[in-house]
């Protein structure tokens, strides 16, 4: 990790004059959207109306990307923290306009006077209809939206600008245990030294777990509220249907109940191969007893395989040839200008292992923390194949209809680590494919298990605040554990296991797992097609689609069943054939 920002070299740091020229420029731009945003008038035609609130949609969409940005470079930096907070409040009164274009939309007669790109967004604008609050509420609501917005703010706070990693020692070092360095231990390390970083990072989080609790009882019950307001028979009913008060100008992504029932359900009806993994990698790595600190462990004898950043990007390129020559070349395009953030640095944000996000006109940007392990080369494949998904709607699509439906969100991004693992089992050997093994289990199966394990803890937690009862850290811990006990029964449980929860994703909607176990599935459905029955054409029209059709029939036109018991089986069977491989490379 390197000591201050200004040691990375400029080509690994983003350049965000792609949006904006620099603070100042966006500064205006803030001020220009807040003046649009009071003056803005619906009653008038309504095509006119929609336009005009299409673009000042693409200008919020700017506005917070490069804010948003800034700050999670920079995390102690309490300028650009006021700036992505003055961004949200923005984006806030952004939404208050939309209740108006919507409330005129519903009322207005118009028929053949809207442009064609707006007919999906109008429609879904009608199916919400009976949801809509009366002016009055919604207008409250709107004003509320940054007390409403808090507990994220909160979270970000608990987790990031006031957390500083615990140390250990390692071989008379003090490391410190950020995001990246324990993801490397915990996949690279010795024994010792994995228990360590484990139970040092859980104790941290442990230590403030009434504050993590009581925060997160606070999002679930604003997410139960704001769905009782709307008339949805539940929380998750909301999610489902696409209710995201914070979604702008944009048809809203929506998957059928009985779909999200038959993905979970399926994962939890299938567990034997995971089951079988756990046994395996207790054998494998010759120990009595397996403990949460065994689970990313690679039972590799040399050393853990390494690659620069360099030759990161072309196995990535290499790997995603399949795909063709249009694909291929735009991912070159994202590596050679200034799109990657590639290295860990000090200040830079410690929410998750890094993240792809866009600008509507300037493209694509991935923050990652690059630490040559090969873990990261996973997951600098993930974020890639949202950039890539980003992009390619954004130049086929009008701004009302580019943006990426949710529960396809995470099939691009699972097609890349897909196609990666198999690159790298035909090309590998010995400890190198052994650890390939290891990562290709963790890739498929903690999308299709963990994701199913964490769906099921945010269900559990909306039904027990729904219920009138408040989540306490005990509670979370046990129903965690629980989960945990079903999920992985050969891991031995401890505190700090069942603290996991803490850890936890939380300034993302809750309900935000279910599209990796569609995406995990769909993607091993376009991969094991590919040089037969998918085109990598129609691939790249599936991308190209953005919002413009609904997520299911998108899926479909892949051969996707999403409400299919199929799909998670196929991808059941296809992540028992990794665990097969992880065998065959360790014996």
């Amino acid at each position: 990790m390197y000591d201050s920002r200004d040691d990375v070299p400029e080509t690994h740091r983003f350049d965000l004059t792609r949006i904006f020229d620099g603070r100042e420029d966006w500064a205006d731009a803030a001020d220009a959207l807040a003046e649009s945003i009071e003056t803005f008038d619906t009653d008038r035609p309504v095509g006119d109306v929609l336009a005009d609130f299409e673009a000042l949609s693409a200008r919020d969409h700017r506005l917070r990307t490069y804010a948003s940005l800034r700050a999670d470079v920079a995390t102690g930096d309490d300028d650009r923290a006021a700036d992505r907070d003055r961004a949200e409040r923005l984006h806030g009164d952004v939404m208050r306009v939309r209740d108006d274009v919507e409330r005129r939309v519903r009322e207005a007669d118009y028929r053949g006077a809207v442009p064609s790109r707006f007919s999906r967004y109008v429609a879904d604008i009608e199916r919400r209809a009976d949801r809509a609050l009366d002016p009055a509420a919604s207008d409250l609501l709107a004003a509320l939206d940054d007390v409403l917005d808090a507990p994220k703010r909160v979270h970000r706070a608990l987790v990031d600008r006031d957390f500083d990693p615990p140390e250990i020692e390692v071989d008379g070092e003090a490391v410190v245990l950020t995001r990246s360095e324990r993801s490397r231990i915990q996949s690279e390390g010795d024994r010792d030294v994995r228990r360590r970083a484990f139970e040092a990072v859980r104790e941290a989080f442990r230590d403030r777990r009434a504050t993590l609790a009581a925060n997160l009882d606070t999002m679930a019950r604003r997410n139960v509220r704001l769905a009782d307001a709307r008339g949805y028979d539940s929380a998750l009913d909301a999610a489902l249907a696409g209710d995201d008060p914070y979604v702008a100008c944009r048809p809203q992504g929506r998957l059928p109940t009985d779909t999200y029932d038959a993905l979970v359900a399926g994962v939890r009806a299938n567990l034997d191969p995971k089951h079988r993994l756990q046994r395996l990698r207790r054998e494998a790595l010759g120990v009595e007893t397996l403990r949460p600190w065994d689970l990313q462990a690679a039972p590799v004898d040399g050393d853990a395989p390494r690659y620069d950043f360099d030759e990161a990007r072309d196995l990535i390129l290499d790997a995603v040839s399949p795909l063709g020559e249009a694909y291929r070349a735009r991912l070159e395009v994202v590596f050679g200008e200034r799109r990657v953030d590639a290295f860990d640095h000090a200040g830079k944000t410690e929410r998750g292992a890094g993240y792809a996000t866009h600008a509507p006109g300037a493209g694509p940007f991935v923050l990652a923390r690059w630490d040559g392990s090969l873990g990261h080369l996973f997951l600098l494949a993930h974020e890639l194949g949202h950039a890539v998904h980003s992009s390619f709607a954004d130049d086929a699509q009008p701004h009302v209809t580019s943006g990426i439906p949710g529960p396809t969100a995470e099939l691009p991004s699972k097609l890349h680590e897909v196609l990666l693992v198999d690159q790298l089992l035909d090309a590998t050997t010995g400890d190198e494919r052994a650890a390939v093994a290891t990562r290709a289990m963790r890739s498929v199966g903690a999308n299709l298990f963990y994701s199913a394990r964490w769906s099921a803890f945010t269900h559990h937690l909306h039904e027990r605040v729904a219920a009138g009862d408040r989540l306490t850290a005990d509670w979370l811990d046990e129903t965690y554990g629980d989960l945990f006990a079903e999920f992985d029964p050969v891991v031995a449980q401890t505190d700090g296991l069942r603290a996991g929860w803490t850890t936890g994703l939380y300034g993302v909607p809750l309900y935000h797992h279910y599209p990796y176990i569609l995406g995990t599935a769909g993607a091993l459905a376009v991969a094991d097609g590919l040089g037969g029955k998918t085109d990598p054409t129609d691939y790249v029209a599936f991308l190209e689609a953005g919002t413009s059709a609904p997520a299911v029939e998108l899926l479909a036109d892949l051969g996707v069943d999403a409400a299919s018991e199929s799909a998670v089986s196929r991808a059941v069977s296809r992540f028992d054939d990794y665990v097969d491989a992880f065998a065959d490379s360790t014996w």
